[in-house]
């Protein structure tokens, strides 16, 4: 069966990215991004909010790259993972793990 599991948006980062590592020292850059939708709710949202996680090398040129207010089109797949929150409370995550990014215009300082 073939990989239908892509997706690309596009957006803005909502805050800078974070850059870790995990114990086998491999870096995680993660990051979210604001995605307008055509249409605004009753609560008056305007924008989805989407966990990226960038792995490896690229994690680290995103991290060092990237700022808050960036624009970026992301192209990658969506995982879901089973964990726990700052509550303690067991749920699952969502997250685009990105492939590939383009980088587009800063914010004005």
């Amino acid at each position: 069966m073939a990989d239908i599991n892509r997706v690309t948006i596009s957006g803005r980062l909502v805050a800078d990215p974070e850059l870790h590592y995990t114990e086998s020292q491999v870096a995680i850059c993660r990051f979210t991004v604001a995605s307008d939708r055509d249409y605004q709710t009753k609560k008056g949202d305007r924008a989805d909010f989407i966990p990226v996680l960038v792995w490896r090398a690229y994690g680290e040129r995103c991290a060092n790259n990237l700022e808050k207010g960036q624009e970026i089109i992301i192209d990658g797949k969506i995982r879901s993972r089973n964990g726990t929150d700052h509550q303690g409370n067991n749920r699952t995550f969502i997250e685009l793990h990105a492939e590939q990014i383009k980088f587009g215009v800063k914010p004005q300082s």
